[in-house]
Formats: C-alpha cells, structure tokens, sequence
C-alpha cells in the first residue's frame, strides 16, 4: 500500500494521520549555535515532550522533521528561536537506530486441554461496506426493555442493537447517523427508560471541520422505532461523550472528547439547561484548549461526593490527567501520566479497581500505528496504580503491538480482575504479523503477586494470531451461561466480508478448575 493510501485509513476518529503532503521548508540558515542541542531541544520541546531519536529509525528523521517545521510555522507561535532544519534532521538521524526493534511479548502460556475460548462471528450488513466498529457497549435492563449488545460502526454510520437468544442472535439498526464513534445510555427526559447518547466524529477521514455532533436516541413507543434528536451540533470530531450532574442540580450533564484533528479538538462541558419541548437545551462550555482528547470516563476520584473525570489526551500531548471538579465551576488539574514520547501512541483507557484496594486506578493502552506506520518498541499495556497521590504508580503489564483496548473482568471465575485486551494494526504493517509473534486478541490472566515486589503477576494467552484488526473490544456474558466472554469488534480496510463483531464465548470453566 502507498503511503498515501495508508494515510487516509485512520483510526476511529481516535488515532492520528500523518500529512502526506508536507515537503520540506526551505528556510535561512541561521546562525551556528554554540549548543545546537540545547537549541533543538527547546524548539523541539516547547510545546511537548522532547521526541527521544530512538523513537523512529533513521531515514524517517527527514520526513518527522519537516513536518514538525511544518506545523510549526501553521501556528501561531512563529517568532521562536528556529534551529537550523539540516541541523535538526542531522541531530535526529545521528543518534537514530537504522531500525527499530519490535516488542518483546512475554512468553505465552502453555497450552491447556480443552477448547477455551469458541469463536462466533456476526456479520455486518454487506452493502455498508467492510466494518469499521468504533465501540461496543453492553446495554441491560431498563434499555426499553431490549438488553443487547450497541455496536457504533463510524463507516457505515449504524447504531446498531444486537441480542444474543440462546443461540440465535438478532439485530436491528436504531440509527443512521454520519460517523457514530461512541454510544452511552442515560436516562436523560427521567421517563425511566435508559435512552443512547452518541458521539459522532461528523467525518471518517481526518479534518479540521465543524460538523461533530452529539445525538440523543429515543426509543419511540413501538420498540422498534428510534428517534434521532441533536444535543449538540457544529463541534469538530467528537469521540467521547460521558454523562454525569456535573453541577449538582439533578439533571444530566454531559463530558465531550472533541478529538479534533490537527487545529480543532476540545474538552467540553454541555450543560443542560432544562427542557424546551421535551428535548433538552445545552450550554457548550471549554475545558480544555487542547486536540486530541480520547477518552473521558467520570467517576468520583476524591470522594468529596461530585463527579470528576479523567481525560487521555493524545496527538503530541500523550498525557492522561484528573479533572477534580471543585464544585464552584471551575477544575483542578492533576497529572496521572505522560509519556516521554509525543508519538507514543496513546489508544485508550479504562478506570477499574485492578488490585482490589478500594479506589480506581487507570487501565491504559498505547499501539496506535496510524502516525507512523511503526510497530513502537514499547506499545503495550499499562496499569497506572491509584496510591492516593499524582501522578499514578506505572506498571507494564505486557508488549503488544497495536495494542487499542484492554478491559478488566474475571475471565477465569476465580475471584480476581483478568484482562481482556486486542490490537489494531494498519494495512502496511501486514507483512510484520506473524501467527507465533504478534496476536490479534489475548486475555491476560491473574496468577498472584510477586513475592518480592508486590506487583500483581499476568500470565498472557493467545485467543486469535495474525489477525490485527480490532479497535475496540468489550467483556461481558454473551450467552448467559455465567462465564464472562470477550468481544471483538472489528476494523477492516478493504474487506466487506468480514463481520462486525467477534464474539470469543468462554469456555473456560469448562476446561478447567480455578487456581
């Protein structure tokens, strides 16, 4: 595949793309510097981390220079101290790998007797094209009174309800939005009934543009039936949206991912100002001035009774922080985590209680390929631990290339959080998956702690091999027979065939007694 090709095919809404446009800048010579290094490194660094050489091999030093010159001189900050540009590239390539290694997974597993894990398939609808499933969300009672799995495919622009029967499954599309990215349910008019708040990015390739939306479901009396009214309109991609009373005045507030592009992207606070003509008035609100944002999960971080949440912020800002809401209408900002790499490739996270000891802590991905077309040395899985202070304790659970989302559940019925956890790998790299070497979805199982340390210990197994072409995933009990499952929901470039959702059903206890 060209590179430009590569480059339209991005992510969800939620990744990033490279400009195949950008040439070099042809700029002055300045002056030589006495400490040239100390010179790029303020350049380089103003507005985010230091990008380490070691971050991509040598003969792509050029290319990340020139571009980095480039949206430079796109914003509005151009009266900088500017280091010379063959300068730049040559500090770069000096001290550059002629390539980069791939990560190392941890030894997988033994194999097991028995069957683990029994793969379903559920097709998309053909004439939508291949899929391109931008999340998945379990939906229980109270969803008009239809529990199921919502499935948001930003390709095709369905919503889509799937219910698992027995061994039948049904479906039914709810919407046709633009390019739906995230659904949530909410009880937002407070007639009992959990209706869907969507994000929509408003476009599938990347841009800068004002046509994001937020969207409000209702199921309509029939059951069958949805209606698709506007909360929010004009915003540049969205790709989270997160309800919560913000401000404490019992109705329902909402937290918006405005990921943007390259001069868009916000956090953004929609108010609710009451009803007119039973849909609800939003007041739009700025957060945070910064592109990018993935992910922004709500929960109560410090107790203190009011909602806060937690953003992961990606592009070049590769940070995850706490929002504290102080309750007089304004937030404190807390680091959780930021990466050394401003091309870390930030994918997603999750607030779980991973070790059990009464507060959240972080879940987080990074293995997004799309701003590169590199497979990273150090893509993986982290779990940021909540010790009560900022930021949270890092550890690295495990290497895995094109890692987009991990979720906790006890997979193995024994008592303790395992992970469920699939990768996502753009067309060009195809050539680097191998069955043996880079799986597509793996669960990563609880063994104990370390004796020494007190790290909690994992123990990866393979579920699927070679087929990286997950963005997102979810764990839940598919087919209610008491064991949790994961479910796959896929991204595919060319192939209309493939089915939107993988359901991996849990055959666990089944093969074998708890530890």
């Amino acid at each position: 595949m060209s590179a430009l090709a590569f480059a339209i095919f991005f992510l969800q809404g939620c990744g990033k793309a490279t400009d195949s446009k950008s040439t070099a800048i042809n700029i002055a010579p300045a002056a030589t510097k006495p400490d040239l290094e100390s010179q790029i490194r303020r350049f380089c660094g103003d507005c985010h981390a230091f990008p380490p050489p070691e971050s991509f091999p040598r003969n792509n030093w050029a290319e990340e220079v020139n571009k980095g010159f480039s949206f430079f001189y796109d914003s509005s900050h151009p009266d900088r101290n500017v280091p010379p540009l063959q300068a730049t590239i040559d500090y770069f390539q000096a001290r550059a790998p002629k390539k980069l290694p791939l990560p190392v997974i941890a030894s997988l597993a033994p194999p097991r007797d028995g069957q683990e894990f029994e793969r379903l398939d559920l097709s998309s609808v053909a004439s939508h094209g291949a899929p391109a499933v931008a999340h998945l969300a379990f939906l229980t009672a109270g969803f008009a009174k239809q529990p199921g799995l919502i499935i948001s495919d930003m390709r095709s622009g369905e919503v889509r309800l799937w219910k698992a029967d027995g061994p039948a499954t049904t479906s039914m599309e709810l919407a046709h939005l633009s390019h739906p990215a995230h659904a949530v349910t909410t009880d937002l008019d407070g007639d009992g009934i959990n209706e869907l708040v969507v994000a929509d990015l408003g476009s599938f390739l990347p841009d800068d543009h004002s046509l994001g939306k937020v969207w409000w479901l209702r199921p309509q009396a029939d059951g069958a039936t949805w209606q698709a009214v506007e909360l929010a309109t004009g915003l540049s991609r969205v790709c989270d949206v997160e309800p919560a009373d913000i401000d404490g005045d019992g109705d329902t507030d909402f937290v918006v991912a405005e990921f943007g592009w390259r001069k868009s992207g916000r956090i953004l606070l929609l108010r609710n100002q009451g009803m007119k003509d039973n849909v609800p008035i939003m007041e739009v609100e700025v957060l945070d001035k910064r592109h990018g944002t993935i992910h922004v999960p709500v929960t109560d971080l410090n107790g203190d009774g009011r909602p806060d949440f937690v953003a992961l912020i990606s592009q070049e800002h590769e940070v995850i922080e706490a929002f504290l809401n102080r309750g007089d209408g304004q937030w404190e900002r807390q680091p959780i985590y930021a990466a050394l790499d401003p091309s870390f490739g930030s994918s997603g996270i999750e607030l779980v209680d991973l070790d059990a000891d009464g507060d959240l802590d972080v879940l987080y991905t990074n293995g997004d390929s799309f701003d590169s077309a590199l497979i990273k040395p150090y893509h993986g899985v982290r779990w940021l631990e909540n010790k009560g202070t900022y930021p949270f304790t890092v550890h690295h659970i495990t290497a895995f290339p094109g890692a987009h989302r991990a979720l906790a559940a006890d997979l193995d019925g024994d008592g303790d959080l395992d992970l469920g956890a699939v990768s996502l790998l753009p067309g060009p790299l195809s050539d680097l998956k191998q069955p043996d070497s880079i799986p597509g979805v793996i669960w990563l199982e609880q063994v104990g702690k370390d004796t020494t340390t007190g790290e909690i210990q994992f123990l990866l197994h393979r579920i699927e091999g070679a087929t990286c072409n997950h963005a997102v995933c979810a764990l839940w009990d598919w087919n209610g027979d008491g064991a949790i499952d994961i479910i796959a929901g896929n991204y595919d470039w060319l192939n209309k065939e493939q089915p939107a959702i993988t359901v991996y059903l849990n055959r666990l206890t089944q093969c074998r007694a708890p530890h």
